[in-house]
């Protein structure tokens, strides 16, 4: 879990950030020390600014329900 967190915080750390808007277990890979890497970022968004994304992006299974109904 830290390792997942450690390369969100990577990818929120640039002036310009990087949102994935797709992490779930099919988008995380291992290396060959057991280290995990973000992959596919086919959804991912560049932001400048921290406002919210009003598009219903990544795998509908994976949505928390409040992001499904719309809230």
């Amino acid at each position: 879990m830290f390792q997942i967190i450690s390369a969100v915080n990577y990818l929120h750390s640039f002036e310009t950030q990087v949102l994935h808007r797709d992490i779930k277990l099919e988008n995380m890979l291992l290396d060959e020390k057991e280290n995990i890497k973000l992959a596919d970022f086919g959804c991912a968004n560049l932001v400048q600014s921290k406002s919210y994304r009003s598009t219903k992006l990544g795998t509908l299974a994976y949505m928390a329900p409040e992001i499904v109904k719309g809230q």
